[in-house]
């Protein structure tokens, strides 16, 4: 999260085009298993991901979306997760601000940031 931060603040003061689109990202694609992995080898703990059926979040969206218009948009968002599509561009990223960090240097800083003891 301070690393999004961080970007959005730079983004203010970048020599870009007005409307330019910069995707924000890491150095690779991870999923959530691989980033409970890396965590749990920097922390020296297993972590177990569980997630909730993506089926049953359509389900809900479709019948609570008449309702609560937030359910139907994270049910298409989720939708629109299990594409596959959604990679984040980071060539823009690199152009302005520098190389994407790493995925296991992200995770590193965000779980110092909760006060943990990280392992290099």
């Amino acid at each position: 999260m301070s690393d999004l931060a961080g970007y959005l603040a730079a983004a203010v003061d970048a020599d870009v085009a007005p409307g330019s689109r910069i995707d924000i990202g890491w150095d690779r694609p991870v999923s959530m298993h691989q980033i409970a992995d890396i965590a749990g080898r920097l922390l020296g703990e297993r972590i177990s991901v569980r997630s909730i059926p993506a089926g049953l979040l359509r389900t809900a969206g479709k019948v609570l979306g008449p309702a609560v218009p937030l359910a139907r948009d994270m049910s298409a968002m989720i939708d629109w997760f299990q594409t596959g599509k959604y990679v984040a561009d980071t060539t823009r990223q690199q152009e302005v601000f520098g190389p994407p960090p790493t995925a296991d240097d992200a995770v590193a800083r965000f779980l110092s940031s909760l006060g943990h003891t990280v392992r290099k």
